[in-house]
């Protein structure tokens, strides 16, 4: 995901993805990870989440303060192959600045 504020900088103060968690397999607790760059070449440290494990169908896949951006952003996403999750969208809240 290319995220792009006509020049200007912004805040990212939550990205989650929205998924079905819980359909795992039994005993497995996969982890998803998300990372970001500004220039397409270097990238922040991965931040990891849990997915959640067999049954946790509320699990939400969120994470907050992710930093911010001057011009434009990417935003990486990266599992394991145990995740087995569809996601059905990618909600963010973010904070436009005027610079």
């Amino acid at each position: 995901m290319i995220a792009y504020n006509e020049g200007n900088g912004a805040l990212f103060h939550e990205i989650e993805l929205v998924s079905l968690t819980g359909r795992v397999a039994l005993g497995v607790d996969p982890i998803i990870t998300t990372s970001y760059s500004l220039d397409g070449s270097s990238w922040s440290q991965d931040r990891p989440l849990r997915a959640g494990t067999t049954g946790n169908t509320k699990k939400r896949i969120a994470w907050f303060q992710q930093g911010g951006m001057r011009n434009w952003r990417i935003q990486r996403f990266r599992g394991d192959s145990d995740a087995h999750l569809s996601f059905a969208r990618l909600e963010a809240q973010i904070e436009g600045l005027a610079y």
